[in-house]
């Protein structure tokens, strides 16, 4: 009873009074993790990288598998991605990588920490192997609107006719995808993705 409320409050966006019922919770790596999502979503970034790093090392001592060290790597990255230091959140995106080479949600972070470093190549070289690994990672998250903000960014500040090649074909790409086919708004997916893995977890 107590984690179906859990996640009803998550769904709903109630982080704060999911937080304070998580905490009442033996705290394993998965509790952790949740309470470093509530934490995140709700832009408390500190706290929710204390929460990851803590659910990382549980993780650990609990013999966890990689793909698990991998989804708490990507989420520590992205408290440091939220708060704009691009090369710190490179460095756990890479890491959850090392653990899991499968991690789309992972691979398209660290194409995105690319972009706003202006490593514009990089980024896209990235992007695309993410969309020919798991193109519904990048349908989701990556609106066609998006694509062509990113795209004039790129033409505006990158002279290389390779890099914005790959920027037209990730476009066309994305051109394919009937929005109204969409089951979730464009960059909300990879939020349900995790709490439906999460709530799976916490329910053994």
């Amino acid at each position: 009873m107590e984690t179906a409320l859990i996640t009803i409050l998550i769904d709903r966006g109630l982080y704060d009074e999911a937080l304070s019922r998580l905490l009442e919770m033996p705290q394993n790596s998965t509790v952790l993790n949740l309470e470093g999502f509530c934490h995140l979503e709700s832009k408390r970034y500190a706290l929710a990288r204390a929460c990851f790093t803590t659910a990382y090392s549980k993780a650990i001592e609990e013999k966890l598998n990689r793909k698990t060290l991998s989804k708490i790597s990507n989420n520590i990255g992205a408290t440091y991605y939220r708060e704009g230091n691009y090369e710190k959140a490179i460095d756990y995106f890479t890491l959850a990588l090392k653990h899991d080479p499968e991690n789309a949600r992972a691979e398209y972070n660290l194409a995105g920490a690319y972009f706003k470093l202006k490593k514009y190549e990089k980024s896209l070289e990235i992007l695309l192997k993410t969309y020919k690994m798991n193109p519904r990672e990048v349908e989701e998250r990556l609106s066609e609107e998006d694509a062509k903000l990113a795209l004039k960014a790129i033409v505006e500040n990158c002279r290389d006719e390779k890099t914005v090649s790959t920027a037209k074909k990730i476009l066309a790409m994305l051109k394919k995808v009937d929005s109204t086919t969409r089951k979730t708004p464009p960059g909300r997916g990879s939020q349900k993705r995790f709490r439906k893995v999460e709530k799976e977890v916490i329910k053994q």
